[in-house]
């Protein structure tokens, strides 16, 4: 249910023309790191896998303060 949940809003963000939407795909389409060819609008799974990020750094900002995040980073990359 939570995946079909998902999947509808992709096709919802991805299928919206206005211009709210559109910073929304290009946005979360960047947030995915996946490659899009120039000229070609944000495809589906880039879209979902972008979302995907958003929700669980959302997730994540709620659950630790920057402080910590970035003591973490620290850590993982040895600085």
């Amino acid at each position: 249910l939570i995946s079909c949940m998902a999947c509808v809003v992709t096709w919802r963000i991805q299928r919206c023309t206005d211009e709210q939407n559109q910073k929304i795909r290009i946005f979360l389409a960047r947030l995915s790191g996946r490659q899009q060819k120039r000229g070609k609008l944000e495809s589906a799974p880039a879209i979902l896998a972008g979302l995907s990020i958003l929700l669980n750094t959302l997730q994540l900002l709620s659950e630790y303060s920057i402080d910590e995040l970035n003591e973490i980073a620290a850590i993982a990359l040895g600085t």
